[in-house]
């Protein structure tokens, strides 16, 4: 049975959730940003979401705005306290590895003024086989019951979900990714910024999965 994961297992490069991290910038930059213009972020430890948009090609820096009213970028009227949406396109051609290898999205592809490195590293470590049990959800069939206005008892019957337990079987499943980004100037091989995101999480691949009740 293929492994039952969760989202997390995909990471960044794959286009789910947000992953949030601290870009550290050791010099001013200049972002060309979707929403707020050119804005030039200073040296300093910024929080910032990453999130890679794998049809449309382009990885997302999002930094923050003292401003911000809590809208998504773009989705109220006043742009100025939109949070900076940084995004660095890529053309076809260029790879983005999802569990190994290393990639490049030059200023030139990205409209950006400086070129980003990434570099991404995963291992996978498989356990022995494990029996146990977990919660799970079924939909039991039940009757209510109750009095109308004229005395007699109506019942309806209806399918309610309801928590049980099954036994399971797995081999679980040890990722350890970690992901490397850092921001270089054109014709420099100094780092601008660098950010470096690591996460380990554990899945079960399935090998028997009981009747929950």
């Amino acid at each position: 049975m293929k492994t039952i994961g969760l989202c997390l297992l995909s990471f960044l490069l794959m286009a789910c959730n947000d992953i949030e991290g601290v870009l550290k910038l050791s010099e001013a930059i200049q972002f060309n940003t979707k929403y707020n213009g050119t804005v030039t972020m200073e040296a300093g430890d910024y929080d910032v979401k990453l999130s890679h948009d794998k049809k449309s090609r382009y990885i997302k820096v999002e930094f923050p705005n003292e401003n911000d009213d809590g809208f998504p970028p773009g989705e109220d009227d006043d742009w100025r306290d939109d949070s900076y949406e940084v995004r660095f396109k890529y053309s076809s051609s260029t790879i983005i590895p999802e569990d190994n290898g290393e990639f490049l999205i030059s200023h030139i592809e990205s409209g950006q003024n400086v070129d980003l490195y990434g570099s991404v590293k995963t291992t996978i470590q498989k356990g022995g086989l494990t029996r146990d049990w977990e919660r799970c959800t079924y939909r039991e069939r039940r009757t209510h019951c109750f009095p109308d206005r004229n005395g007699r008892t109506i019942c309806d019957t209806y399918w309610d979900e309801v928590w049980g337990r099954r036994d399971v079987e797995f081999y679980p499943v040890t990722t350890d990714k970690t992901l490397n980004v850092v921001l270089t100037k054109p014709a420099s091989d100094v780092s601008s910024a660098n950010m470096n995101i690591h996460q380990v999480w554990t899945d079960r691949d399935y090998t028997y999965v009981g009747i929950c009740r």
